[in-house]
């Protein structure tokens, strides 16, 4: 799956940083109680396919490490023609947890195996493997719909 990131290197004094820090100082804290890489967001995906079908996701998450960086990581991904059974879409708010020890370790291509289930309330489940054995794990809850 290719992701992107990228990051803001806010002044270390500053109305800018000081706001930044408030609004991530839960995720901040998190992981740094965890020792994990975490993120909170928002994002979806949707497929179709009898064995072989399309499917496509994108997320976009605040992203935040045991070290105190903080940044933004932009995932996507797509299956042309691939292996894929049902048909169906779920969108919604996402976290996620990460055995990287840095948010810089997030960039790059992974693989990537997602499922989801439920019609109004659904949920997905995401798990990826990036070179060097990294993996992040993302859940998606809202509003899915299953028609297969």
């Amino acid at each position: 799956m290719p992701t992107s990131f990228e990051t803001t290197r806010a002044p270390s004094k500053g109305l800018f940083h000081s706001v930044v820090c408030w609004a991530a100082s839960d995720l901040l804290n998190l992981a740094s109680l965890t020792n994990a890489t975490v993120g909170a967001g928002a994002g979806g995906s949707a497929g179709v396919g009898a064995l072989i079908g399309i499917g496509a996701s994108a997320g976009i998450q605040a992203v935040a490490d045991p070290q105190g960086n903080l940044g933004v990581a932009f995932s996507f991904s797509g299956i042309f023609p691939g292996p894929i059974a049902g048909m169906g879409a779920i969108g919604g708010a996402q976290v996620s947890a990460s055995t990287a020890t840095s948010i810089f370790s997030l960039r790059g291509q992974s693989l990537d195996a997602n499922a989801s289930f439920g019609s109004g309330p659904a949920a997905g489940i995401d798990v990826s493997r990036a070179p060097g054995g990294i993996y992040t794990g993302t859940l998606t809850v809202g509003p899915g719909r299953e028609l297969l």
